[in-house]
């Protein structure tokens, strides 16, 4: 009898903790899919879906992993090649890339540490997404923006996070492109 308890205690656990992580750390690391079986992610980091991205943010702030948050940001590069590239001249009005740059730059620096000082080494538990509250669709892309998660810490009263800001859907596949500060 004593052992069927930790048998269900360790397969809780399992469920609880372990499996969510693996089923996540598999997508992040094998990348998503485009639209054909055998075309890689078009950009480095890129998640299939955004319950996947909001499960990796979510790690690795509970990982305190600063670098790999980050890493779910556009780079410059792709931020000038995808995002900016796709925007139609209305959007940008005449801005210098390079001034967006900096400021969608220093959002991401500054959030993402505020969010690993906040909640890193916590135990996080997604209890429900909200979808973007809005959708811009341009030829090439679509822009996502106010993307909320709920979360619980350590199983406290759940609060909503809005630190996903805009999110950029390029090839079936999402990245962050700003965290909001």
């Amino acid at each position: 009898m004593h052992e069927s308890a930790a048998f269900c205690n360790l397969t809780a656990a399992m469920n609880q903790y372990i499996l969510p992580t693996l089923v996540t750390a598999l997508l992040v690391l094998g990348g998503c899919k485009a639209k054909g079986p055998s075309e890689p992610a078009p950009l480095s980091n890129m998640f299939p879906s955004l319950e996947a991205l909001a499960e990796g943010v979510v790690e690795a702030i509970q990982d305190s992993s600063l670098e790999r948050l980050q890493s779910f940001c556009l780079s410059e590069q792709e931020y000038r090649d995808v995002l900016w590239a796709n925007l139609p001249e209305a959007e940008v009005r005449s801005m210098p890339v390079e001034k967006a740059w900096g400021w969608v730059k220093r959002d991401v620096e500054k959030a993402s540490r505020r969010y690993i000082d906040d909640f890193g080494n916590h135990q996080l538990k997604i209890v429900k997404v909200t979808p973007p509250q809005e959708v811009r669709t341009y030829p090439n892309i679509k822009v996502l923006r106010a993307f909320r998660i709920t979360v619980s810490d350590r199983g406290a009263d759940p609060e909503e996070w809005r630190l996903l800001n805009v999110i950029v859907e390029y090839k079936g596949c999402y990245k962050i492109v700003a965290y909001n500060d």
